[in-house]
C-alpha cells in the first residue's frame, strides 16, 4: 500500500513540475514577443497576428535556404520574397493599429 501511495505521490510531483516548467516556458515566449502579446486589443487577435508574422518570417528563412541550396531560381526568390515582405508589412500595420486601439481589419 505504501509503495502505491509513494508512486502516486511521485506522479503528482512530476505533473506539478511539468506544469511549472510549462508556465516558465510560456513566460519566456511572451518575453521574446516583447511582452506585447498582452497589449491593447483582445489577446486572441494579437496572438493570431503574431503567429501569422512568425509564419511569414519562417517562410522568408526557408526561401533564403532554398535559394542557397539551388532549389529556387533567382526570379522565384524575388517574386516570393516580395510577396511575403508585403504580407509582413501589412501585418505590422495591423499590429500598430491594434496597439493604437483601432480596428486591425479596417482598410
Amino acid at each position: 500500500m505504501k509503495g502505491v501511495l509513494a508512486g502516486w505521490m511521485a506522479v503528482a510531483a512530476a505533473v506539478a513540475a511539468a506544469l511549472a516548467l510549462l508556465q516558465l516556458v510560456r513566460g519566456a515566449l511572451a518575453a521574446l514577443d516583447g511582452g506585447r502579446d498582452q497589449a491593447a486589443g483582445p489577446p486572441s487577435e494579437r496572438s493570431a497576428l503574431l503567429a501569422e508574422k512568425r509564419r511569414i518570417i519562417n517562410h522568408l528563412r526557408e526561401l533564403d535556404f532554398d535559394a542557397q541550396t539551388g532549389k529556387l531560381s533567382n526570379h522565384d526568390l524575388q517574386h516570393l520574397r516580395q510577396r511575403y515582405e508585403r504580407e509582413a508589412l501589412l501585418l505590422d500595420d495591423r499590429l500598430r493599429t491594434l496597439d493604437a486601439g483601432g480596428d486591425p481589419l479596417a482598410p
